[in-house]
């Protein structure tokens, strides 16, 4: 591995039911599931948090580089939408688990130049580590202990 890689981790643990608990640095998320799927929602369900990941990277890099650009942001609103097929997720054959389509829509007020607005905006598109992740194959090696 490169030195220049950063490490990022969290740690998991199943607490009851569907319930899991993630800890990363300092910060702890709650995830579950609904309860019309066996859930006890003290969370959102992993699939929400990808989402959410996702449309947090994408203003997170907007934010980061705006002022680099000298672009001041006002606001910025993301809604992200994920489509899955659940029958993937209960082994349908032919039907893939993961999201078919996911769908971003950002909403920017911000002040400077629209050229270096529509450069900050590629640049979310291109820059954000989520983005990247779900748009390329990540080597993901899975190692359990029983």
């Amino acid at each position: 591995m490169s030195k220049a890689l950063a490490k990022y981790t969290a740690h998991l643990s199943l607490k009851e039911g569907l319930h899991v608990l993630s800890t990363s640095r300092k910060h702890q998320i709650d995830l579950d599931e609904p309860s019309h799927i066996g859930g006890t929602d003290k969370g959102p369900s992993p699939i929400e948090l990808l989402l959410a990941a996702l449309g947090g990277c994408q203003i997170i890099t907007l934010a980061f580089f705006a002022p680099r650009l000298g672009v001041k942001l006002k606001n910025v609103e993301t809604v992200v939408e994920g489509y899955l097929d659940p029958r993937g997720f209960m082994g349908v054959s032919g039907v893939r688990p993961g999201f078919q389509k996911i769908r971003i829509s950002t909403k920017i007020q911000a002040e400077g130049d629209p050229e270096k607005i529509k450069k900050l905006t590629r640049m979310a598109e291109e820059r954000c580590p989520v983005n990247d992740n779900i748009r390329n194959n990540t080597v993901i090696e899975l190692q359990v202990e029983a």
